[in-house]
């Protein structure tokens, strides 16, 4: 966004702010909140060749999902086309994600992360040389997806193929796939709930204000995501031992790595409203090149409804 901000504009900017977040709104149906069950699976009920078989479904199900909203919302021009190219960019995402919890769940998470932090990084460059070049959204989507297939073939698969889950034996289970389907089906729905609330505001823009505000409140939501984020930070990594202390009925064990990831959440509060209300707006102003004075208030909001979202996701 601070790329398309400062080498195309904040016209651009509010159509990739807009764009960006209702892709990764149907990311979600893609994942189908698949993850956190794989990961919480300590019997390994699901093997990977049902995983797979789910999310081929799943991802085709957004692909229908996001044809609709695209036509629902009458997007056209400019905005329905960078709209598209970030759903083949969610795509290639779906499967390098599929890659990483499948790492996770055979205790690769430094593999997992390290594929998530160097594919999303070379990403960000491949997209800004590109624009930078360019000054075209779409050139620069299609640089990211070009750069995520790469990575998938020279990183992901060599190490999926290297945890042992070429040896599994069988057939696809479509018993195991419905069962997927049951259990993630309420988490996704929350997660839909969720997703909807947090980018209802930017259709609400879309709607009724000018495209210049849009861009203006997706500067806002920035920081407000990175709370979520930081909060995923520490809930990734105990999944497992959560998962672990659910399944031996250990109920002190569990409640304490809850109550600590909580304090946590507090702790990041604090700090990013307070932060947010002294250094915030002269930050972001830089940060994307454009003067958002004035809107201290509402970016402290902003910021409070992304800390109630990062406890929505703990729990």
């Amino acid at each position: 966004l601070a790329f398309v901000s400062r080498f195309c504009g904040v016209e651009d900017a509010g159509i990739f702010s807009l764009t960006f977040s209702i892709s990764q709104m149907m990311y979600l149906i893609s994942c189908f909140e698949m993850t956190n069950v794989l990961v919480t699976d300590s019997q390994k009920t699901f093997l990977f060749l049902d995983t797979v078989c789910f999310r081929i479904i799943t991802t085709a199900l957004m692909v229908v999902c996001a044809s609709g909203f695209c036509v629902l919302q009458e997007f056209d021009g400019l905005k329905r086309q960078t709209f598209m190219l970030l759903i083949l960019y969610m795509v290639l995402l779906t499967v390098t994600e599929l890659c990483e919890c499948n790492l996770h769940r055979n205790g690769r998470l430094a593999l997992a992360g390290r594929s998530l932090a160097i594919n999303i990084t070379v990403n960000a460059i491949v997209f800004a040389t590109v624009l930078y070049l360019t000054r075209s959204m779409p050139a620069a989507i299609v640089g990211m997806c070009l750069a995520t297939i790469v990575w998938l073939l020279i990183y992901d698969f060599p190490y999926i193929c290297a945890a042992e889950i070429h040896k599994e034996q069988g057939k696809v289970n479509t018993q195991a796939v419905k069962q997927l389907l049951i259990i993630c089906a309420p988490l996704l729905c929350m997660r839909l709930v969720m997703s909807y609330i947090i980018n209802a505001p930017k259709l609400a823009i879309d709607q009724y204000l000018v495209i210049q505000q849009q861009s203006s409140f997706g500067y806002m939501m920035m920081p407000a995501a990175c709370v979520n984020l930081l909060s995923l930070f520490a809930l990734r990594p105990q999944l497992v031992n959560l998962a672990k202390a659910y399944s031996d009925r250990d109920r002190k064990w569990f409640l304490k790595i809850v109550s600590r990831l909580m304090g946590w959440n507090v702790a990041i509060a604090i700090c990013v409203i307070i932060g947010g209300y002294l250094l915030g707006i002269p930050i972001l102003s830089v940060f994307y090149g454009v003067d958002l004075s004035g809107y201290e208030m509402t970016l402290c909001i902003v910021l409070l409804g992304g800390c109630f979202y990062a406890f929505a996701t703990l729990f």
